[in-house]
C-alpha cells in the first residue's frame, strides 16, 4: 500500500513508505536471531536464514535509497548487490545439495528465506516502471534550469 502511495504521489506516501520498510528491515533483523534458534538442528541452514535475512534487510533499505533518491544510494547498491548475487549463489547451492528434505526445513526455506526475495523482486520492478515514467519529467527540468543558467541576460 505505501508503494502505491508513493508512486501516485498521494499525501503520507513518503512517510508511510518510509516507516513501513524501516519496520520490515527491523522485522529481517530479528528473523536473523530467530533463524538460530528455530534451525537449530541444521546449522547450514541456519547461516544461510541469517545471512539472506540480513541481505534482505539491507536491501529493503537500499530500495528506500532508490525510491527516494537520496544521496548515497549508489554506495548502498553497492554494498547490497554483492550480497545478494551472494544469497542466491548460496540458495542454488543448498537447493542442489538436497540438504532441504525435511519437512520443517523445508517450510522454513520457502516461507522465511524465498518468499522476501520475490518480496524484493516486486519491489524492484515497481521501481523499475517507476522510473520509466519519471524519468522524462526530470530531463525536461535539468534542461531548463540548464538552459536558465547558460543564457545570458540581454542587456
Amino acid at each position: 500500500m505505501s508503494v502505491t502511495l508513493k508512486l501516485l504521489h498521494l499525501p503520507g506516501g513518503l512517510v508511510l513508505f518510509v516507516f513501513s520498510m524501516a519496520l520490515i528491515s527491523f522485522l529481517f533483523l530479528l528473523q536473523t536471531g530467530i533463524s538460530f534458534i528455530y534451525v537449530f538442528s541444521n546449522a547450514a541452514l541456519a547461516f544461510l536464514g541469517a545471512f539472506c535475512s540480513l541481505t534482505v534487510a539491507l536491501s529493503c533499505i537500499t530500495l528506500v535509497f532508490l525510491f527516494q533518491n537520496w544521496w548515497g544510494t549508489s554506495i548502498m547498491l553497492f554494498l547490497t548487490l554483492p550480497l545478494l548475487v551472494l544469497s542466491l549463489i548460496f540458495l542454488t547451492a543448498f537447493f542442489v545439495s538436497g540438504r532441504h528434505r525435511h519437512m520443517s526445513h523445508r517450510k522454513f526455506l520457502y516461507f522465511n528465506i524465498l518468499t522476501p526475495f520475490l518480496y524484493l523482486l516486486v519491489l524492484c520492478s515497481a521501481y523499475y516502471l517507476y522510473q520509466g515514467r519519471r524519468e522524462p519529467e526530470e530531463i525536461y527540468r535539468r534542461e531548463d534550469v540548464r538552459m536558465a543558467v547558460v543564457r545570458a541576460p540581454e542587456l
